[in-house]
């Protein structure tokens, strides 16, 4: 299922999850409703793979391992030792919720300027092979190969955007520059802390060592930045120092939240402040995906006006050249 479902049938999956075990309804139970009700192999996979790994005496997360991505094994995991499984997959519910809704606005930001990038290659195309007196075949084959420079161009970027993605994980230098991009940098990092805060939470509701929650939280985050953060600090409460002191000695952390968790600490509350951070990190990150999408869409649509801009001069200057010999044969 990592590579299968998108958010927003991830959230449902895990909403689902959510509902059956917040009855009381146990996760056996919850597994046979579900395949009834999906149709998709990789979540049907999944289900089954669960209900095997259960039947064998292994954990729900460790059955489930194949399928989760490391956020969402850590957080089953300590939700499932903790003995808050339903809060566990509510969470994962708002946090893929949040993924879908943000990526559907973006999507229909991008339509217009992405129809603009099809009609200043295509036009072009379409004159120049009229222009020099071609055929329909030489129209059509014009207007093919536009499209495929079009989406050629467009695969690349996606493509590499997913590479750099997956490789800032374990790469630092690849995890700072992309943080020193502006918007696609501060969208990262608040992504970033709020998976880390998430699965931080839950490691501490189920009374995991803090050390170990740390480094799951690292790992969870995608960050090769905030797990090489987190592996220090890990270090430092393993040798005996506080949570708070240990975070705010790595400036990868935001000041206002290691000094947030310094005093939860102090007053014994880490596993309600951690979950207040959790929450707020979630909102800050639609916040700034939203913001970031909505600027981004504008400097693509920027970028397509004055590529568009470029194309008509370049039309118009066809126009004059056939005028030009034209007139010349006169």
């Amino acid at each position: 299922m990592t590579r299968g479902p998108q958010p927003k049938q991830r959230a449902q999956f895990f909403r689902e999850l959510a509902q059956l075990t917040g009855a009381g309804i146990s996760v056996t139970q919850a597994a046979k409703v579900l395949g009834q009700e999906w149709r998709e192999d990789s979540v049907k996979r999944a289900i089954a793979a669960m209900e095997q790994g259960l039947a064998e005496g292994r954990t729900i997360a460790d059955a489930l391992s194949a399928s989760l991505t490391p956020m969402e094994h850590s957080i089953i995991g300590a939700a499932e030792r903790g003995g808050k499984l339903a809060d566990g997959f509510r969470h994962l519910e708002e946090y893929y919720a949040l993924l879908a809704a943000t990526g559907a606005r973006a999507r229909t930001a991008l339509l217009y300027p992405l129809a603009m990038l099809h009609a200043a290659v295509l036009l072009p195309a379409l004159v120049g092979a009229v222009v020099t007196g071609g055929s329909a075949g030489d129209v059509v084959k014009a207007l093919l190969w536009g499209l495929l420079w079009i989406w050629m161009l467009l695969a690349l970027v996606w493509l590499g955007g997913q590479w750099l993605g997956r490789k800032a994980a374990d790469s630092l230098p690849v995890d700072r520059v992309l943080d020193l991009i502006p918007l696609v940098g501060s969208t990262r990092k608040a992504l970033a802390l709020a998976r880390w805060l998430a699965v931080l939470h839950f490691c501490i509701a189920s009374s995991q060592r803090i050390s170990e929650g740390l480094k799951q939280a690292g790992t969870a985050s995608r960050s090769a930045l905030l797990e090489a953060a987190s592996l220090r600090a890990a270090q430092s409460v393993e040798n005996g120092g506080e949570l708070g002191a240990s975070l705010i000695a790595q400036p990868a952390f935001p000041r206002e939240m290691s000094g947030a968790l310094a005093a939860a600490e102090f007053t014994g509350h880490l596993d309600t402040e951690t979950l207040r951070l959790s929450r707020a990190a979630m909102e800050q990150s639609a916040t700034t995906m939203e913001t970031s999408a909505k600027r981004l869409c504008g400097v693509f649509y920027g970028v397509v006006m004055a590529f568009t801009a470029w194309q008509i001069l370049r039309v118009a200057g066809m126009y004059v050249g056939m005028y030009t010999k034209f007139m010349d044969a006169l």
